[in-house]
């Protein structure tokens, strides 16, 4: 009976994840989760691009702009997408800005336990560092798709 419990709950994780390819998440309201810490990504008064509480406010949603490209847009409707910021400064912070309107294409690609997101401009993977995202080379950072209601 144990064992029984424990691939049904394994089952559904593994169904969840399926679900959230790109390919599966365009349009649809995702959480952007740290798989490492929980953490979701969130954009805060003053501090965008932060990693934060996970609640439906934190939502994010996954549009295909082309090929294996995609911009990571706000849910709220205000047409406003996650990019690298344009402060010159190593690793490059994440903000939100007017879709469009700067470095705002990402790829993301299945990996070990969820997905690598890298800025399809540069080289850099979302990376968590601190209660901020930043892009850095080559980082194992994972995050989940979790679907919201």
């Amino acid at each position: 009976m144990r064992f029984r419990a424990v691939l049904s709950v394994a089952a559904s994780a593994a169904a969840a994840l399926a679900f959230a390819t790109p390919a599966n998440a365009e349009g649809g309201a995702f959480l952007i989760r740290d798989a490492r810490s929980g953490r979701c990504l969130t954009v805060e008064h003053g501090r965008e691009g932060a990693l934060g509480e996970c609640s439906p406010a934190a939502a994010w949603r996954v549009i295909r702009r082309g090929g294996d490209e995609f911009q990571i847009a706000e849910v709220r409707g205000e047409d406003r997408c996650l990019r690298l910021a344009p402060v010159p400064i190593f690793p490059p912070f994440t903000d939100v800005a007017r879709c469009g309107e700067g470095r705002d294409l990402w790829q993301i690609r299945r990996a070990h336990e969820g997905f690598v997101i890298t800025s399809a401009h540069t080289d850099l993977n979302l990376t968590p560092r601190g209660d901020r995202v930043v892009a850095e080379p080559g980082s194992p950072a994972e995050w989940h798709l979790q679907p919201v209601d």
